[in-house]
């Protein structure tokens, strides 16, 4: 088994020639070729459940089977276990699954017996070899162009991937940011398998998860929450931008606002001063993200096509979305063991409501409804956490309530129409329940 790590970014076919120059000038050009794939699951798509991909890669040169096991994204950088077995035949061979080195990571209750086609990819692979002799790092950038295909389905593919060979992983952080400087490239937490299934309408709804785990310290928890709420971010901008989801803009709202309540609450964990580059990038972020969810919102579908278009285009808001994502990787976390105090359901049963009440304060201290949007967002943030932070707590009722409030008027700011006064006295009501419960 190797593990494989790698970045992977989005382009409009618009700014391909410029890249691909660009590659040409700082990288050693390597193999371009033809590749077919089919990938395999079972019925009920036990392996896609289990966040495993299972494929057979056709080229010139033979067949190869390659099995990627459940990994972990770190701001976007993606490791995961990976198996790759040359065949001699192009058929799928489950007797490589019984080695004792698979079985160990092979997904629980999933029958290879039952393994079929399910969609396929079909594209072309240009590869350069990037390298770094200081710190002897070789990249591997590759740009995959074709379809993904499924029955008589098919969809446009066009990505690059970095996938780090030897040394650093750091740099390609560095790498990626050399070729933004050329092209808009946008950050991608999809794999081809996920956009395979979804083509196929396979795929389960995906939603954000926040990991919380009430007995661990600060300094475990916070850089989970953190992680899960850029994984989120950076699909959900996918989702919206490149698959023209209107209601993926609004949710994208609320991640990168979760990122920035998430580093107000790691001031005894992290200096302000290593969070400068991060919070930046996310300011970046907030005030791009509202001007894309409002036109989402606002605009007529027969335009909102377009507008992706051109948000595809936006290099401030994929660069923003690049510089978070690697000042997040490179957060200087401190060892578990000299951390704060633990997260505890005790702790978050008054942490949390502290916070809400004074934000519930701030906002109702704002009279221009206009000024409000922020508070809303961030009062949304916070009763998501205590639902997932003590979800038998009696108030945790009041806290779902008070979202569903929120959500409402935060839907009323994005179309430019202020609630009534019996909506913000509910909304009133509903957080003293929740802030004395």
């Amino acid at each position: 088994m190797t593990k494989e790590i790698e970045l992977k970014v989005r382009l409009s076919e618009a700014n391909l020639p410029a890249l691909t120059d660009f590659l040409n000038q700082v990288a050693m050009p390597a193999d371009h070729s033809t590749l077919k794939n089919d990938y395999y699951d079972t019925p009920a798509c036990a392996l896609s459940k289990a966040k495993a991909a299972l494929r057979i890669r056709h080229t010139e040169g033979g067949a190869e089977q390659t099995l990627k096991t459940r990994g972990q994204s770190q701001a976007g950088l993606q490791i995961r276990g990976e198996w790759n077995w040359p065949l001699s035949s192009p058929a799928l061979d489950v007797s490589l699954f019984e080695q004792a080195e698979v079985q160990d990571a092979w997904p629980a209750g999933v029958d290879a017996k039952t393994l079929a086609v399910v969609f396929g990819t079909h594209f072309e692979r240009q590869a350069w070899l990037w390298t770094d002799a200081s710190s002897d790092t070789t990249i591997e950038v590759v740009i995959d162009q074709g379809l993904i295909v499924a029955g008589e389905l098919e969809q446009s593919l066009l990505e690059v991937e970095l996938e780090l060979k030897q040394g650093n992983a750091n740099l390609l952080w560095t790498l990626v940011a050399q070729m933004q400087s050329v092209a808009p490239l946008w950050i991608s937490d999809i794999s081809k398998a996920e956009r395979g299934y979804r083509l196929a309408d396979l795929a389960p709804q995906w939603q954000a998860k926040l990991p919380v785990y009430c007995d661990q310290r600060m300094a475990e928890a916070l850089p989970q929450w953190l992680n899960a709420e850029m994984n989120a971010l950076q699909r959900t901008l996918e989702q919206a931008i490149w698959a023209e989801e209107r209601e993926a803009a609004v949710a994208a709202i609320q991640h990168v606002q979760g990122l920035r309540q998430v580093l107000s609450w790691s001031g005894r964990t992290l200096k302000r001063s290593a969070t400068k580059e991060l919070r930046t990038a996310l300011e970046t972020l907030r005030l791009a993200i509202w001007e894309l969810a409002k036109n989402a919102a606002q605009l007529e579908d027969s335009s909102w096509s377009a507008e992706c278009a051109k948000w595809q285009q936006n290099s401030t808001l994929a660069s923003a979305l690049l510089n978070a994502s690697r000042a997040l990787y490179e957060l200087p976390w401190p060892e578990v063991e000299e951390a704060s105090s633990h997260v505890g359901r005790a702790l978050l049963r008054h942490w949390l409501p502290d916070d809400l009440a004074r934000r519930f304060e701030q906002a109702s201290a704002i009279n221009n409804w206009p000024d409000l949007h922020e508070a809303i967002v961030q009062m949304l943030v916070i009763t998501r956490y205590a639902q997932a932070a003590d979800r038998k707590s009696g108030w945790i009722k009041t806290a779902v309530a008070t979202r569903l409030v929120l959500t409402g008027m935060l839907e009323c700011y994005l179309f430019d129409e202020e609630p009534n006064a019996d909506d913000l006295n509910l909304m009133a009501s509903e957080f003293r329940h929740l802030i004395t419960a």
